[in-house]
């Protein structure tokens, strides 16, 4: 979905709701947000969420609002995922190549002791990453 403006938020908002009531409705989902709204965005879809996920792959300013806002209140139903790739080379899994950056660093700091769901594209990977999040939010 596409969120670019208040009101659209609250329809996108209540629609979500309403569809994941259903027998078959969406269990995640992806919205594609205006630069203005995304902080607003984020608060709204938390309030109704049971869980909420964060992809860690690409370290940003954003990311970190994200984790510093949704972990004291989701605990660990804040869950940190990101593609095994990206995730490497700053969780230490492989050598980094180069010094890690400030907001990499920031991210190592906000992450200790969490646990980081990494997934592949591959078919493989991916259902291998289902299975992890899925016992994750059902533990």
């Amino acid at each position: 979905m596409t969120i670019d403006s208040g009101p659209g938020l609250e329809r996108a908002v209540s629609d979500t709701v309403v569809r994941t009531r259903r027998v078959f409705g969406p269990r995640l989902v992806v919205a594609r947000v205006a630069s203005a709204l995304w902080q607003v965005t984020v608060q709204r879809f938390a309030d109704v969420s049971a869980a909420v996920l964060v992809d860690v792959s690409k370290p940003s300013e954003n990311v970190l609002w994200e984790l510093r806002t949704l972990a004291p209140t989701f605990g660990d139903r804040c869950v940190a995922v990101g593609n095994y790739d990206h995730v490497a080379r700053w969780s230490g899994i492989e050598p980094a190549e180069s010094p890690l950056s400030g907001v990499e660093q920031e991210l190592v700091r906000l992450l200790d002791g969490r646990t980081v769901l990494a997934y592949t594209a591959d078919r493989r990977g991916m259902r291998r990453f289902a299975r992890a999040l899925r016992a994750r939010l059902e533990g």
